[in-house]
C-alpha cells in the first residue's frame, strides 16, 4: 500500500512536517511573516517529494506509463521548490546582526534563530529533493553514465530557471502556462538571468555531491 511506502520514508516525512510545525510556531511567536512563508516553501518541497514517492509506488505496482509521464511533468514543475528555500538567505538583509558594520554586534538572539530555521530548511529542502531527483532517475531507467549526467544537468537548469521566475516573477510551479511573463522577465534581464542560472546550477551540483549518497535512491 502507499501508506506503506509513505511509512518507510518516516525520516524525511518527520523532518518536512516538524520542520513545517516549527516555523508556523515560530512565526506565531515572534510575528515574523518571513517564518511563516518558510512553512509554505516547505509544504511546496514536501509536494515534490511526495510526487517522486507516489511515482515510484506505482511504478513499482506496473502502473501505465502514462501515468507516470503525467507525475514525473508534475515532478519537474514542484521540483525548484526544494531549493528555492536556499535563496531565502537574502532575507537576512532585513535582521540585525550588527549596530555599527562591522565591529559592533548586535545581541538579538531571535534574529539568529531566523537564520538557524532558513539554515535548516535550505538543507532539508536540498536533501528530499535530492532523494526525489534519484527515485525518478530509477523511474526513469536511465542505464548509460553520459545520458544519466546530461539528464541531471538539464533538470538543475530547469530547476535553476523555475527559481528565477518563483524568485523574481513571483510565480508559482502551477503558472507554467504564463509564458509570456517568463519570455519578458527573462528579456529583460537577460545577463543576469544567465549568470543566476550559472551560480544556481552549481549550487545544486553542489548539493547533489553532498546529499547524493549511494544506497540512498
Amino acid at each position: 500500500m502507499f501508506i506503506g511506502k509513505l511509512i518507510k520514508e518516516k525520516f524525511y516525512i518527520f523532518s518536512i512536517v516538524g520542520y513545517m510545525l516549527t516555523t508556523v510556531i515560530s512565526g506565531t511567536i515572534l510575528r515574523d511573516g518571513l517564518v511563516l512563508f518558510l512553512t509554505i516553501n516547505m509544504f511546496l518541497a514536501g509536494v515534490a517529494y511526495a510526487i517522486s514517492v507516489l511515482a515510484s509506488y506505482l511504478n513499482d505496482k506496473k502502473n501505465k506509463v502514462s501515468i507516470l509521464i503525467i507525475l514525473s511533468v508534475l515532478w519537474l514543475l514542484f521540483f525548484p521548490n526544494t531549493i528555492y528555500i536556499t535563496t531565502d538567505f537574502i532575507h537576512l538583509q532585513n535582521y540585525d546582526f550588527f549596530i555599527s558594520y562591522n565591529s559592533i554586534y548586535a545581541y538579538t538572539i531571535s534574529d539568529w534563530y531566523v537564520l538557524f530555521l532558513i539554515f535548516v530548511g535550505a538543507l532539508i529542502g536540498a536533501k528530499i529533493g535530492i532523494k526525489s531527483l534519484n527515485m525518478m532517475l530509477d523511474i526513469w531507467q536511465i542505464k548509460k553514465n553520459l545520458y544519466k549526467i546530461l539528464s541531471i544537468l538539464g533538470i538543475f537548469v530547469l530547476s535553476s530557471i523555475g527559481i528565477y521566475v518563483g524568485r523574481f516573477l513571483r510565480l508559482n510551479s502551477w503558472d507554467f502556462y504564463r509564458l509570456d511573463i517568463m519570455l519578458n522577465g527573462i528579456v529583460e534581464q537577460f545577463y543576469f538571468f544567465i549568470g543566476f542560472i550559472v551560480i544556481l546550477t552549481m549550487i545544486h551540483i553542489v548539493y547533489y555531491l553532498i546529499f547524493n549518497k549511494k544506497g540512498d535512491s
